[in-house]
């Protein structure tokens, strides 16, 4: 389906009122080449009792960078009770610039440990100041949840220098009951000390 269908498709009379999740994926993956279908998602997305408003939020925010119209509503979906709902949305601000950081920071607390770790393992691809994603990731370094401590490992690792002013707290580490961290912990070290200005 190419994007003139897809928006051809949304724009049919007989239409179901609520759009299926298959025609959001389409429009998603065309990007700015279905902005014909924006007037459409701001209906779905508005429609405080349509099931996908969270998901045409999403979408619209793919198409052309919304951010600053779609976050209310993405905020408003990290509190439902849904995982999937906050699974998509937390993939979602994985991709936005910082005004979406008030959610980011809502989303690292989230009670699924598996949310938790996708976006904190994205959090160095995000388009924020290195001192921020830093500060974020020491935070779940104390997660009660082996998978996202060691995500948020990993993504220091991936940061190298960028995270030096993690050293102290990777160091602290050193002593972790789990022998994961421990390891995965001192090689990270290495790598930003190793890759540090100066550093041979």
């Amino acid at each position: 389906m190419n994007a003139k269908e897809a928006v051809g498709h949304v724009l049919m009379p007989e239409f179901e009122p609520t759009m299926p999740a298959a025609i959001l994926h389409t429009l998603a993956k065309l990007g700015a080449s279905a902005n014909g279908a924006i007037p459409f998602l701001v209906e779905e997305y508005t429609n405080e009792t349509n099931a996908f408003r969270y998901v045409a939020a999403v979408v619209r925010n793919q198409i052309d960078d919304a951010t600053s119209t779609v976050l209310p509503i993405l905020f408003d979906g990290l509190r439902k009770p849904d995982f999937a709902t906050r699974f998509i949305i937390a993939d979602a601000l994985c991709r936005m610039n910082s005004a979406a950081l008030p959610g980011i920071v809502e989303t690292l607390k989230d009670g699924d440990a598996r949310i938790r770790r996708k976006l904190t393992r994205a959090l160095p691809k995000m388009t924020l100041q290195a001192t921020a994603i830093v500060e974020l990731l020491e935070q779940q370094l104390d997660d009660s949840n082996i998978e996202v401590r060691l995500a948020a490992i990993d993504a220091l690792a991936e940061m190298g220098p960028s995270a030096a002013g993690a050293v102290s707290k990777l160091a602290g580490l050193r002593n972790d009951p789990e022998s994961m961290i421990r390891l995965r912990s001192a090689e990270t070290l290495k790598r930003i000390q190793i890759h540090a200005p100066g550093k041979r």
